[in-house]
C-alpha cells in the first residue's frame, strides 16, 4: 500500500519507559538513517529492552549506525532532544487518547494493537 501510493505510514515516538526514550533520541541523532535505526530497535528490542545493561547493549546497536562512544553519551545527555520525544508521547496521550502501542489512525479511525497483514488489508481495502 505504501509502494503504491495508496497509503503512507507516519511513525509517532512513543515511549513508555526511559529504555525507550533513549532508543527512539538514538534514532533521531542518526540522522537521515533514522527508520533504519528504529527498525533495528525493534528487531532487536529483546536484547536491549529487557536486559540488566541496556546502555551498553544500546551502544553497540548504536555504533552499527556510525556512532562512537562520544556521539552516544551527547545523544543520551541532550536534554532538549528528550524533552522532544516526550512531548510527541505527550501529544499522542492529550491530543489522540493513545495508551498502547501499536496504535493504528486509518482515516481517523483508532485501532489498537497488532494487527496482520489480513486485517490490516481489510481496513484498508474498503476504504479504497
Amino acid at each position: 500500500y505504501i509502494d503504491t501510493g495508496k497509503a503512507r505510514l507516519i511513525l509517532r515516538e512513543f515511549p513508555f519507559d526511559p529504555r525507550a526514550e533513549a532508543g527512539f533520541m538514538l534514532a533521531r541523532c542518526s540522522g537521515d538513517k533514522y527508520y533504519a535505526m528504529v527498525d533495528v530497535l525493534f528487531k532487536q528490542q529483546q536484547n536491549w529492552a529487557s536486559v540488566q545493561n541496556a546502555k551498553d547493549a544500546l551502544l553497540q546497536i548504536s555504533k552499527l549506525a556510525g556512532f562512537s562512544q562520544e556521539s552516544f553519551e551527547a545523544c543520551l545527555t541532550d536534554q532538549k532532544l528528550l524533552d522532544d520525544v516526550r512531548a510527541v508521547q505527550k501529544r499522542g496521550a492529550d491530543e489522540f487518547k493513545v495508551d498502547s502501542t501499536p496504535t493504528f489512525f486509518i482515516n481517523g479511525n483508532t485501532y489498537k494493537g497488532a494487527l496482520t497483514i489480513e486485517e490490516m488489508s481489510a481496513i484498508i481495502d474498503g476504504m479504497l
